[in-house]
């Protein structure tokens, strides 16, 4: 029975299902953003016992950052490993961040044109979202939609996936990365803290409380998603041991039998601490099926796009067509999102990625994986 490391060596160094999973979980958020801001709640899938698709979709997302992303740090040194990250991540976001406040937003508000941008300060603080310093709010946006208020809820993950990012960082620094041990150690240790002490309690410090630098930092380490840091450590110790776990069918079946009872309350607060693994690899296992591209998407990497864009999309949709249902109101924003990510990807994304090579000699030898968004 091959490995994952066996696998992934005879696909040339890349994972030909990863794609193909990208934009799927991509269509799952779009799905699962459907129902909430249609109905104006998650009540749906707790009733229905719906985490495992739905809720699901995002720690796969970062297990599988994880484990791309611990191959992108063994090659590039960390300069070139920061750069790449920074560069992939940041200026769509911004571009996002300004077509939100400058276009989406102005279409929306039931403000006047001058209150929205002079008289509140959620306009000028709705552009931190640059930084990763995420706002959700915009004058007078969207207030009488189901979910009221919020420009684009899909923003929540980015100061954890940037933290993800500081966390590969260190292990960079700290030389992990060259020992299975190390890593395992260093990996255990963490998920550990992120178990036991819940919202990071004691890491900011009491200085920084309630200033404008401590909330920042407190968007890194917030009670909301700090769970996730556990399905990015899980992808980064199957990369590490990828030529010790095998490829096998029967094990991902048992890992989509755990998680499926992640849904119905089995592990209870132990749960994103019981499934990191299980998601872990299920992710690596179909992100190395050799799982054709999709006609439309083969063209270019999406996701990111579709992630970003897709929310304030669907937020648009329901006030201008109010009695839309789920579904209808589902293929409309991933009709929507798709053609706002093509053109993300063809004259924002990709170009800057080009400036890669000018940047890092060591980048026009490796890590062209796009950072998957999740999240």
């Amino acid at each position: 029975m091959k490995t994952f490391g066996q696998t992934l060596e005879a696909s040339g160094g890349i994972g030909k299902g990863f794609d193909f999973l990208r934009i799927t979980l991509a269509a799952v958020v779009v799905l699962n953003h459907s129902f909430l801001t249609v109905l104006g709640s998650y009540d749906y899938f707790e009733a229905n016992h719906l985490w495992p698709i739905f809720g699901s979709a995002v720690p796969v997302f970062f297990a599988l950052s994880g484990f791309l992303i611990t191959g992108s740090a063994q090659r590039l040194r960390l300069k070139d490993f920061l750069i790449n990250r920074c560069i992939r991540i940041f200026p769509p976001l911004a571009v996002n961040s300004f077509v939100c406040a400058l276009i989406i937003g102005p279409l929306a508000t039931t403000l006047p044109m001058h209150d929205y941008i002079f008289e509140n300060r959620e306009f000028s603080h709705f552009f931190l979202n640059v930084i990763g310093f995420i706002h959700y709010q915009l004058p007078g946006v969207f207030t009488a939609n189901p979910l009221p208020r919020q420009v684009n809820g899909s923003l929540w993950t980015i100061p954890y996936e940037i933290g993800c990012y500081a966390i590969m960082a260190a292990m960079v620094l700290l030389g992990v990365l060259r020992s299975g041990r190390l890593m395992a150690a260093f990996c255990l240790s963490l998920s550990l803290y992120v178990y036991m002490a819940g919202p990071f309690a004691g890491l900011q410090p009491s200085l920084l409380s309630g200033t404008s630098l401590g909330n920042y930092v407190a968007g890194f380490l917030a009670e909301r998603g700090n769970y996730l840091y556990l399905y990015f450590l899980a992808g980064c110790t199957v990369y590490i041991f990828r030529y010790s776990i095998p490829s096998s069918s029967a094990l991902a079946i048992l890992a989509v039998a755990i998680i499926a009872l992640g849904g119905f309350h089995v592990f209870d607060a132990a749960k994103h601490f019981v499934l990191a693994l299980p998601i872990a690899y299920l992710t690596a296992y179909l992100g190395l099926l050799s799982i054709p591209k999709l006609p439309l998407y083969s063209r270019g990497d999406y996701s990111y796009g579709v992630y970003l864009y897709s929310y304030p999309l669907q937020q648009m949709l329901i006030l201008m067509y109010p009695g839309m249902g789920v579904a209808t109101h589902f293929l409309g924003s991933m009709v929507l999102a798709t053609c706002v990510a093509m053109v993300s990807w063809h004259f924002i994304e990709k170009p800057i990625l080009s400036f890669r090579k000018k940047f890092s000699f060591t980048a026009r030898k490796g890590d062209l994986a796009p950072a998957p968004m999740p999240a």
